[in-house]
């Protein structure tokens, strides 16, 4: 073998050795693995609710929401998940650029990121576009919906004058991770006969004194009434 191309395989071969122990020295390192949905570029907005995965367990005694710079307070909450930051925003509305930084990351084994930072904009995205991992986050997003709100515990409630129940939002703005509840007002021929908008009131009252009748506040919740008239 000429001495050249020995010494050229020699040189590869170091090179070689070097950027693997780089590639294994980073690997080991403190550091974010992914975030679902991405915290820059494009967001959906049927996702207000981010999984920020690293490669070492947490420190579980960190309140990270006195270590945010979130001057829009657009954060509601930041929990710690084994591996990963759950955090929650208020909806997201389309077209709008949101941008807020998580401080001081920290592993159980003391080492710590320096800060996370997300700028993204929000825009619609259709379900079917949606990537696998966004599906799957939006599907917990609405569990978690599920069990944070006591009313969905007694949804769907029918009577013969009125029928309610839940429906998560798929509007063209795509916030998908909030509900509203839809109340059909079972009209007679008799009330649409002797006085429908009488009637209409009357069922309406039925509607939220039920929500009352479960130590609910109907305010608080948005009603969309529908008109149901006899064949």
């Amino acid at each position: 073998m000429k001495p050249r191309l020995k010494l050229f395989i020699i040189l590869a071969v170091v090179f070689a050795v070097i950027i693997a122990a780089i590639m294994l020295i980073q690997g080991r390192r403190f550091h974010v693995v992914s975030s679902v949905p991405d915290a820059t570029g494009t967001v959906p907005t049927s996702l207000n609710s981010f999984q920020v995965e690293t490669n070492k367990d947490l420190a579980p005694d960190i309140d990270y929401m006195k270590q945010l710079e979130d001057p829009a307070q657009h954060v509601k909450s930041i929990k710690v998940d084994g591996k990963k930051l759950k955090i929650t925003t208020a909806e997201h509305a389309v077209d709008k650029k949101y941008s807020f930084t998580i401080k001081n990351i920290r592993a159980k084994s003391g080492e710590s990121i320096q800060a996370v930072k997300f700028n993204y904009t929000a825009r619609y995205v259709a379900y079917e576009k949606l990537s696998k991992a966004e599906k799957a986050q939006l599907e917990e997003q609405k569990t978690s919906v599920l069990k944070a709100d006591p009313i969905l515990d007694h949804l769907p409630h029918s009577t013969l004058d009125y029928s309610l129940e839940a429906q998560f939002g798929d509007a063209e703005a795509g916030a998908t991770s909030s509900f509203v509840l839809n109340a059909k007002l079972l009209l007679t021929n008799a009330d649409v006969k002797i006085g429908e908008a009488q009637a209409v009131d009357s069922y309406k009252k039925e509607v939220t004194d039920y929500i009352t009748s479960l130590g609910l506040k109907p305010e608080s919740y948005i009603i969309q009434y529908q008109v149901v008239r006899p064949n």
